[in-house]
């Protein structure tokens, strides 16, 4: 009985050591590249089509940056898309005039479907660079600002902020009303290439079927790797304009990631931690114990990957690091236990020897 209290109080000094480092985030950075590997493909939303700036349709157009008369021409071959987002800055006048500024203004205020230009904050002054007053007055507005973990990850983003809203959260809110959380992370659909993409030059052009749009949410903006508008994600350095088709899509789904409560976490650190204790005990021999502790220790993880596809977020490497620490501490204690009792033995039986 008093061996079980003992290995039962060691389990339990496991939990509070993992405990203890999942509330300060002592591996906060590992864990959260552990939650990237969980990621899996799925199939991109078919009403998110992507209209790709890419190299093809720089060299046919002139280079960058393109003519707003060209985003004019685009957004009327269109069609009927539900609604248009724009993740190109239009902050100063067109190198090409003033002309050029009003043909895409007038196709803003032509098109009947609601159009999204991007803004973006200057996270150095807090200052908010709005496109021209000529095209913010005959548009809507969104901003394309992400949230950039400290290893340069991208995994979050902020729905809104003071009194504006993301470029994403406007798009999706044409098509319902919610209430987002404060930070949302985003459900990556896949790698770079996974939601439909049409290059520039076709629609501009009038190539591309209208059907193909029809209503649909259409985001505009640039694929061509050599204007480097590219971020790094959980899946793959991803174009701009696709790192926010996939927080559209997170966002018009309505199922975000939660954190497993801090109670319930300790819960499943401690349980992992018992299971790697009673089980040493219960098998004398070390392949086989070393082989059914790894099994464990493997289904601890898959039980981890599977609530992260539920939207559920348990740090696997506490309960890991818990059930490590246990049986650490268990093999340490029959250690010195077995050297305990042979020297009780030899004490006992040496004045017969």
């Amino acid at each position: 009985m008093r061996k079980r209290y003992a290995i039962a109080s060691l389990a339990f000094s496991a939990t509070a050591i993992a405990g203890v480092c999942q509330y300060f985030g002592l591996f906060s950075s590992w864990q959260e590249q552990v939650f990237d590997r969980f990621f899996t493909a799925h199939f991109a939303p078919s009403d998110i089509v992507i209209v790709g700036i890419d190299n093809q349709s720089l060299t046919a157009l002139g280079g960058w940056p393109l003519a707003r008369k060209s985003f004019a021409t685009a957004l009327a071959n269109l069609g009927e898309p539900r609604v248009v987002g724009v993740d190109v800055a239009f902050a100063d006048p067109s190198p090409r005039g003033a002309a050029d500024d009003a043909a895409l203004a007038s196709a803003l205020s032509l098109s009947k479907e609601p159009v999204v230009l991007a803004t973006q904050y200057d996270d150095r002054g807090g200052k908010l660079l709005k496109p021209l007053p000529l095209l913010a007055s005959v548009a809507h507005e969104g901003y394309a600002n992400m949230l950039v973990d400290a290893d340069g990850i991208l995994r979050t983003f902020a729905p809104t902020r003071a009194d504006t809203i993301s470029i994403s959260a406007a798009l999706a809110e044409r098509a319902q009303e919610a209430a987002y959380p404060e930070v949302v992370r985003i459900d990556w659909r896949g790698p770079a290439g996974t939601f439909l993409t049409i290059p520039f030059i076709d629609v501009h052009r009038g190539t591309a079927p209208a059907r193909v749009f029809a209503d649909k949410t259409v985001l505009i903006g640039v694929t061509a790797k050599d204007l480097h508008d590219t971020l790094a994600t959980p899946l793959g350095v991803m174009a701009g304009v696709e790192v926010h088709a996939n927080a559209l899509a997170t966002l018009e789904s309505g199922r975000f990631f939660k954190d497993v409560p801090m109670l319930l976490m300790l819960a499943f650190a401690l349980f992992a931690a018992c299971l790697a204790a009673a089980t040493i005990p219960l098998v004398s021999r070390l392949v086989p114990l070393i082989s059914l502790l790894a099994l464990e220790l493997v289904a601890i993880n898959l039980a981890s990957a599977a609530l992260f596809s539920a939207h559920w977020r348990l740090p696997t490497l506490s309960l890991s690091l818990a059930f490590l620490l246990s049986t650490g501490f268990v093999f340490i204690y029959q250690y010195l236990n077995e050297l305990r009792e042979k020297r009780r033995i030899r004490t006992m039986f040496q004045y017969y020897l």
